[in-house]
C-alpha cells in the first residue's frame, strides 16, 4: 500500500512489487536524462495537476496513481521525500 495524500486527498494505492519495481526504473531513467531545473519544473506541474485532478470531484484512476507514484519516486531519487509504503504479508 502506497499512501500518496501528500499530492491529494485519495485512498492508499495498493501496488504490487512489479509495479513498483517498473516505476522505480522509469524515474531513475527520467532523473538520469533530465536536467535539474527542467525536473523541476515537470515536478512542479504535475504536482500541481495531480492534486487539481483529486479535487475536482472526479474519480482519481490508475494513471493518476502511476503519475503520483513516478513523482513519489523521482522526489525520493532527489532527496526530497521519502515514499510512504507500507508492505502487505499475509499476517496482515
Amino acid at each position: 500500500m502506497v499512501n500518496l495524500t501528500d499530492i491529494g486527498p485519495v485512498a492508499p494505492f495498493l501496488a504490487s512489487p512489479a509495479d513498483l519495481q517498473h516505476i522505480h526504473a522509469a524515474a531513475e531513467e527520467i532523473y538520469a536524462t533530465t536536467g535539474e531545473e527542467e525536473l523541476t519544473q515537470v515536478l512542479d506541474s504535475w504536482e500541481t495537476g495531480l492534486t487539481w485532478r483529486s479535487l475536482d470531484g472526479t474519480t482519481v484512476d490508475d494513471a493518476w496513481y502511476c503519475r503520483a507514484l513516478l513523482v513519489t519516486c523521482l522526489r525520493g531519487l532527489r532527496g526530497e521525500s521519502a515514499p510512504k509504503i507500507w508492505p502487505l504479508t499475509p499476517d496482515h
